[in-house]
Protein backbone atom coordinates (compact mmCIF):
# COMPACT_ATOMS: atom_id res chain seq x y z
CA UNK A 1 0.00 0.00 0.00
CA UNK A 2 1.27 3.61 -0.43
CA UNK A 3 1.50 3.88 4.17
CA UNK A 4 4.09 0.68 3.19
CA UNK A 5 5.85 2.67 0.13
CA UNK A 6 5.97 5.85 2.55
CA UNK A 7 7.53 3.56 5.79
CA UNK A 8 9.99 2.03 2.79
CA UNK A 9 11.17 5.35 2.29
CA UNK A 10 11.03 6.95 5.60
CA UNK A 11 13.40 3.37 6.89
CA UNK A 12 16.30 3.44 3.81
CA UNK A 13 16.78 7.49 4.28
CA UNK A 14 19.62 6.98 6.59
CA UNK A 15 22.44 7.98 4.20
CA UNK A 16 23.53 11.25 2.74
CA UNK A 17 20.98 14.22 2.85
CA UNK A 18 17.80 13.28 4.85
CA UNK A 19 14.44 13.51 2.91
CA UNK A 20 11.67 15.20 4.78
CA UNK A 21 8.19 13.60 5.03
CA UNK A 22 6.90 15.33 2.74
CA UNK A 23 9.73 14.55 0.14
CA UNK A 24 8.79 11.04 0.72
CA UNK A 25 5.56 11.83 0.20
CA UNK A 26 6.41 13.70 -3.43
CA UNK A 27 8.03 10.28 -4.25
CA UNK A 28 4.83 7.71 -3.25
CA UNK A 29 2.20 10.51 -5.02
CA UNK A 30 3.59 12.27 -7.89
CA UNK A 31 0.78 13.50 -9.92
CA UNK A 32 -1.06 16.39 -10.30
CA UNK A 33 -1.80 16.94 -6.76
CA UNK A 34 1.72 17.45 -6.21
CA UNK A 35 2.21 19.79 -8.59
CA UNK A 36 -0.65 22.01 -7.57
CA UNK A 37 1.09 22.23 -4.16
CA UNK A 38 3.93 23.37 -5.94
CA UNK A 39 2.20 26.28 -8.10
CA UNK A 40 0.06 27.24 -4.99
CA UNK A 41 3.77 27.85 -3.15
CA UNK A 42 4.94 30.03 -5.87
CA UNK A 43 1.67 31.93 -5.40
CA UNK A 44 2.20 36.00 -4.59
CA UNK A 45 0.01 35.96 -1.64
CA UNK A 46 1.02 33.19 -0.20
CA UNK A 47 4.70 34.19 -0.45
CA UNK A 48 3.53 37.91 1.71
CA UNK A 49 1.71 35.89 4.25
CA UNK A 50 3.50 32.56 4.51
CA UNK A 51 7.31 33.45 3.06
CA UNK A 52 8.13 36.69 4.46
CA UNK A 53 11.52 36.74 6.23
CA UNK A 54 10.54 36.92 9.93
CA UNK A 55 13.27 36.15 12.46
CA UNK A 56 14.07 33.12 14.13
CA UNK A 57 11.51 31.25 16.10
CA UNK A 58 11.03 28.32 18.38
CA UNK A 59 10.06 24.90 16.86
CA UNK A 60 6.44 25.42 17.89
CA UNK A 61 5.94 28.01 15.10
CA UNK A 62 7.14 28.01 11.12
CA UNK A 63 9.84 30.84 10.44
CA UNK A 64 10.42 31.29 6.75
CA UNK A 65 14.19 31.07 8.01
CA UNK A 66 14.24 27.33 8.22
CA UNK A 67 11.65 27.38 5.38
CA UNK A 68 12.45 24.75 2.27
CA UNK A 69 10.04 24.39 -0.93
CA UNK A 70 8.81 21.06 0.73
CA UNK A 71 8.33 22.48 3.87
CA UNK A 72 5.56 24.86 2.22
CA UNK A 73 4.02 22.27 0.05
CA UNK A 74 3.35 20.53 3.29
CA UNK A 75 1.98 23.62 4.48
CA UNK A 76 -0.35 23.90 1.92
CA UNK A 77 -1.81 20.28 1.80
CA UNK A 78 -2.55 20.54 5.80
CA UNK A 79 -4.34 23.87 4.85
CA UNK A 80 -6.22 21.05 2.35
CA UNK A 81 -6.56 18.12 4.52
CA UNK A 82 -7.58 19.84 7.56
CA UNK A 83 -10.80 21.08 5.64
CA UNK A 84 -11.91 17.55 6.92
CA UNK A 85 -10.02 17.66 10.51
CA UNK A 86 -13.27 15.97 11.88
CA UNK A 87 -11.81 12.46 10.26
CA UNK A 88 -8.68 12.54 11.87
CA UNK A 89 -8.20 10.27 14.94
CA UNK A 90 -6.26 11.21 17.73
CA UNK A 91 -4.02 8.07 17.15
CA UNK A 92 -3.60 9.02 13.75
CA UNK A 93 -0.10 10.52 13.36
CA UNK A 94 0.11 13.66 10.93
CA UNK A 95 1.75 12.44 8.25
CA UNK A 96 -0.51 9.88 7.63
CA UNK A 97 -3.32 11.74 7.62
CA UNK A 98 -1.89 14.00 5.04
CA UNK A 99 -0.78 10.50 3.02
CA UNK A 100 -4.68 9.64 3.12
CA UNK A 101 -5.52 13.59 1.60
CA UNK A 102 -3.64 12.40 -1.85
CA UNK A 103 -4.68 8.96 -1.69
CA UNK A 104 -8.45 10.21 -1.26
CA UNK A 105 -7.68 12.34 -4.70
CA UNK A 106 -6.07 10.30 -6.41
CA UNK A 107 -8.86 7.45 -5.92
CA UNK A 108 -11.21 9.34 -6.88
CA UNK A 109 -11.25 7.88 -10.87
CA UNK A 110 -9.99 9.36 -13.87
CA UNK A 111 -7.72 12.14 -14.14
CA UNK A 112 -11.10 14.58 -14.80
CA UNK A 113 -12.35 13.75 -11.66
CA UNK A 114 -8.86 14.60 -9.75
CA UNK A 115 -8.75 17.74 -11.76
CA UNK A 116 -12.22 18.71 -10.93
CA UNK A 117 -11.64 18.10 -7.26
CA UNK A 118 -8.00 19.90 -7.60
CA UNK A 119 -9.56 22.89 -9.12
CA UNK A 120 -11.77 23.27 -6.38
CA UNK A 121 -9.22 22.77 -3.83
CA UNK A 122 -6.85 25.44 -5.54
CA UNK A 123 -9.39 27.75 -5.94
CA UNK A 124 -10.87 27.75 -2.63
CA UNK A 125 -7.96 27.99 -0.71
CA UNK A 126 -6.85 31.21 -3.14
CA UNK A 127 -9.97 32.65 -1.70
CA UNK A 128 -9.62 31.76 1.98
CA UNK A 129 -5.65 33.55 1.82
CA UNK A 130 -7.10 36.08 -0.36
CA UNK A 131 -9.56 36.81 2.75
CA UNK A 132 -7.24 35.99 5.37
CA UNK A 133 -4.95 38.84 4.19
CA UNK A 134 -7.01 41.09 3.83
CA UNK A 135 -8.63 40.81 7.03
CA UNK A 136 -5.59 40.64 9.18
CA UNK A 137 -3.06 41.42 6.86
CA UNK A 138 -0.07 39.76 5.46
CA UNK A 139 1.68 39.92 9.01
CA UNK A 140 -1.13 38.85 11.12
CA UNK A 141 -2.62 35.65 9.33
CA UNK A 142 -2.64 32.68 11.07
CA UNK A 143 -0.20 34.09 13.78
CA UNK A 144 -0.70 34.27 17.22
CA UNK A 145 -1.04 37.74 19.11
CA UNK A 146 1.49 38.23 22.12
CA UNK A 147 1.13 41.07 24.33
CA UNK A 148 -1.30 42.35 27.28
CA UNK A 149 -4.15 44.02 25.49
CA UNK A 150 -5.57 43.97 21.82
CA UNK A 151 -3.50 46.46 18.86
CA UNK A 152 -6.12 49.26 19.54
CA UNK A 153 -4.97 49.61 23.66
CA UNK A 154 -1.32 49.19 22.03
CA UNK A 155 -0.94 46.53 23.98
CA UNK A 156 0.82 44.20 21.58
CA UNK A 157 2.16 42.39 18.41
CA UNK A 158 1.51 39.52 16.01
CA UNK A 159 4.28 36.69 16.13
CA UNK A 160 6.69 36.86 13.05
CA UNK A 161 5.76 33.05 11.61
CA UNK A 162 2.70 30.85 11.46
CA UNK A 163 1.69 28.82 13.96
CA UNK A 164 1.00 25.43 11.97
CA UNK A 165 -2.38 24.47 14.41
CA UNK A 166 -3.65 28.20 14.18
CA UNK A 167 -2.73 27.39 10.31
CA UNK A 168 -4.85 24.18 9.76
CA UNK A 169 -8.15 25.01 12.00
CA UNK A 170 -7.94 29.07 10.66
CA UNK A 171 -7.77 27.80 6.81
CA UNK A 172 -10.77 25.13 8.14
CA UNK A 173 -13.15 27.64 9.75
CA UNK A 174 -12.91 30.12 6.72
CA UNK A 175 -13.62 27.31 4.42
CA UNK A 176 -16.80 26.37 6.32
CA UNK A 177 -17.44 30.45 6.57
CA UNK A 178 -16.97 30.89 2.77
CA UNK A 179 -18.13 27.43 1.49
CA UNK A 180 -19.99 25.17 3.63
CA UNK A 181 -23.68 25.08 4.19
CA UNK A 182 -25.12 28.22 4.78
CA UNK A 183 -21.72 30.30 3.74
CA UNK A 184 -21.47 33.86 3.52
CA UNK A 185 -19.87 36.56 0.90
CA UNK A 186 -16.59 37.06 1.48
CA UNK A 187 -16.78 40.42 1.08
CA UNK A 188 -19.62 40.65 3.94
CA UNK A 189 -16.11 38.84 6.16
CA UNK A 190 -13.96 41.55 4.77
CA UNK A 191 -16.50 44.12 6.15
CA UNK A 192 -15.86 42.16 9.48
CA UNK A 193 -12.27 42.60 9.97
CA UNK A 194 -12.22 45.56 12.69
CA UNK A 195 -14.32 43.46 15.01
CA UNK A 196 -13.05 40.18 13.88
CA UNK A 197 -9.05 40.97 14.38
CA UNK A 198 -10.02 42.77 17.71
CA UNK A 199 -11.55 39.92 18.58
CA UNK A 200 -9.32 37.60 18.04
CA UNK A 201 -6.74 39.16 19.84
CA UNK A 202 -8.38 39.70 22.79
CA UNK A 203 -8.99 36.25 23.02
CA UNK A 204 -5.30 35.55 22.72
CA UNK A 205 -5.32 38.36 25.83
CA UNK A 206 -7.74 37.26 28.36
CA UNK A 207 -9.76 34.04 29.11
CA UNK A 208 -13.20 34.18 27.07
CA UNK A 209 -15.53 31.80 25.29
CA UNK A 210 -17.51 28.33 26.70
CA UNK A 211 -13.78 26.73 27.42
CA UNK A 212 -13.02 30.06 29.57
CA UNK A 213 -9.02 29.94 28.26
CA UNK A 214 -6.80 32.04 26.17
CA UNK A 215 -6.67 31.03 22.39
CA UNK A 216 -2.67 30.28 22.55
CA UNK A 217 -3.87 27.42 25.51
CA UNK A 218 -5.45 25.87 22.42
CA UNK A 219 -2.84 25.16 19.62
CA UNK A 220 -2.24 22.14 20.48
CA UNK A 221 -2.90 19.08 18.34
CA UNK A 222 -4.99 17.74 20.90
CA UNK A 223 -7.38 20.48 21.05
CA UNK A 224 -8.16 21.14 17.48
CA UNK A 225 -11.94 20.85 18.08
CA UNK A 226 -12.14 23.13 20.53
CA UNK A 227 -10.00 25.40 18.49
CA UNK A 228 -12.11 25.52 15.44
CA UNK A 229 -15.17 26.21 17.72
CA UNK A 230 -13.74 29.28 19.49
CA UNK A 231 -12.44 30.75 15.72
CA UNK A 232 -15.94 30.08 14.26
CA UNK A 233 -17.90 31.82 17.26
CA UNK A 234 -15.17 34.64 17.13
CA UNK A 235 -15.89 35.24 13.36
CA UNK A 236 -19.85 34.82 13.75
CA UNK A 237 -19.73 38.07 16.46
CA UNK A 238 -17.76 39.73 14.23
CA UNK A 239 -20.34 38.86 11.34
CA UNK A 240 -23.32 39.62 13.90
CA UNK A 241 -21.50 43.27 14.82
CA UNK A 242 -21.31 44.16 11.54
CA UNK A 243 -24.42 43.15 9.87
CA UNK A 244 -27.86 42.31 10.66
CA UNK A 245 -29.14 38.79 12.38
CA UNK A 246 -32.29 39.44 13.20
CA UNK A 247 -31.60 41.44 16.73
CA UNK A 248 -31.70 44.87 15.25
CA UNK A 249 -28.77 45.20 13.59
CA UNK A 250 -29.04 46.38 10.22
CA UNK A 251 -26.20 48.37 9.31
CA UNK A 252 -22.42 47.85 9.52
CA UNK A 253 -20.57 49.38 12.52
CA UNK A 254 -18.23 52.74 11.14
CA UNK A 255 -15.43 53.24 10.41
CA UNK A 256 -14.57 54.63 13.88
CA UNK A 257 -16.05 51.34 15.58
CA UNK A 258 -12.64 51.18 17.38
CA UNK A 259 -12.93 54.70 19.36
CA UNK A 260 -13.99 54.13 22.95
CA UNK A 261 -17.30 56.22 23.70
CA UNK A 262 -16.93 59.38 25.94
CA UNK A 263 -16.20 58.89 29.18
CA UNK A 264 -16.22 55.05 28.38
CA UNK A 265 -13.37 51.78 28.27
CA UNK A 266 -16.25 50.10 25.97
CA UNK A 267 -15.23 50.35 22.07
CA UNK A 268 -17.95 50.55 19.88
CA UNK A 269 -17.16 46.87 18.82
CA UNK A 270 -17.77 46.01 22.24
CA UNK A 271 -21.23 47.81 22.75
CA UNK A 272 -22.68 46.18 19.84
CA UNK A 273 -21.40 42.74 20.86
CA UNK A 274 -23.05 43.71 24.55
CA UNK A 275 -26.40 44.35 22.68
CA UNK A 276 -26.30 41.95 20.49
CA UNK A 277 -26.27 39.22 23.96
CA UNK A 278 -29.31 41.49 24.69
CA UNK A 279 -31.22 40.02 21.84
CA UNK A 280 -30.44 44.47 20.75
CA UNK A 281 -32.94 45.75 23.46
CA UNK A 282 -32.91 48.02 25.88
CA UNK A 283 -32.09 46.54 29.38
CA UNK A 284 -35.05 49.42 30.60
CA UNK A 285 -37.82 49.75 28.17
CA UNK A 286 -37.46 46.38 26.17
CA UNK A 287 -37.13 48.33 22.73
CA UNK A 288 -34.45 48.35 20.30
CA UNK A 289 -31.80 49.47 20.13
CA UNK A 290 -30.05 50.30 16.55
CA UNK A 291 -26.39 51.11 15.60
CA UNK A 292 -27.75 54.63 14.74
CA UNK A 293 -28.02 54.77 18.22
CA UNK A 294 -24.42 53.73 19.36
CA UNK A 295 -23.16 56.20 16.70
CA UNK A 296 -24.73 59.37 18.41
CA UNK A 297 -24.04 58.10 21.93
CA UNK A 298 -27.22 57.44 23.00
CA UNK A 299 -26.00 54.34 24.74
CA UNK A 300 -25.16 54.26 28.30
CA UNK A 301 -25.18 51.55 31.10
CA UNK A 302 -28.93 51.07 32.91
CA UNK A 303 -28.29 51.60 36.93
CA UNK A 304 -27.36 49.09 39.12
CA UNK A 305 -25.31 47.11 36.50
CA UNK A 306 -28.43 46.31 34.53
CA UNK A 307 -27.22 46.03 31.11
CA UNK A 308 -27.03 48.83 28.04
CA UNK A 309 -30.05 50.93 27.73
CA UNK A 310 -30.99 54.12 25.93
CA UNK A 311 -29.58 57.35 27.62
CA UNK A 312 -32.78 58.51 28.57
CA UNK A 313 -34.03 55.30 30.03
CA UNK A 314 -30.85 55.77 31.96
CA UNK A 315 -30.98 58.81 33.25
CA UNK A 316 -35.14 58.52 33.60
CA UNK A 317 -34.11 55.26 35.89
CA UNK A 318 -31.12 56.50 37.89
CA UNK A 319 -33.21 60.24 38.62
CA UNK A 320 -36.26 57.60 39.93
CA UNK A 321 -33.49 55.63 42.29
CA UNK A 322 -32.84 59.07 43.45
CA UNK A 323 -36.11 60.59 44.30
CA UNK A 324 -37.49 57.28 45.66
CA UNK A 325 -33.96 57.18 47.97
CA UNK A 326 -35.08 60.87 48.56
CA UNK A 327 -38.31 60.17 49.87
CA UNK A 328 -37.30 57.59 51.85
CA UNK A 329 -34.63 59.60 53.45
CA UNK A 330 -37.22 62.25 53.99
CA UNK A 331 -40.00 60.03 55.30
CA UNK A 332 -37.14 58.56 57.82
CA UNK A 333 -36.25 61.88 59.24
CA UNK A 334 -39.64 62.78 59.94
CA UNK A 335 -40.29 59.60 62.44
CA UNK A 336 -40.44 60.56 65.89
CA UNK A 337 -37.37 58.92 67.02
CA UNK A 338 -37.93 55.93 69.26
CA UNK A 339 -36.78 55.65 72.91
Amino acid sequence: TDDVIFRMFAAINTGGVRLTEHECRRAVFHGPYVEVLKTLTRGERFQRVVASPPKANADANISSEKFTSPDMEELVLRAMAFRRWREKKSRVSLAAFLNAEMRRVRELGGAADQRVELDRLRSEFEEVMRVAEEVFGSDGAFRRWSGTGTQRGGGGSWDSAVWPNLWDMMHAVLADVLFGAGSIDAERLVRAREPLVESLQRAFVVRTGAQQCKLGDMLKDTDRPALFERLRELIDDALAATKGDGSGFGTAVSSSSSAAFPGSSLSRIQYVLELKRQKGLCAICKTHITPDDIAADQIASAPNGGGLAHRACAIASATTNETTSTQRTLENSAKPPTS
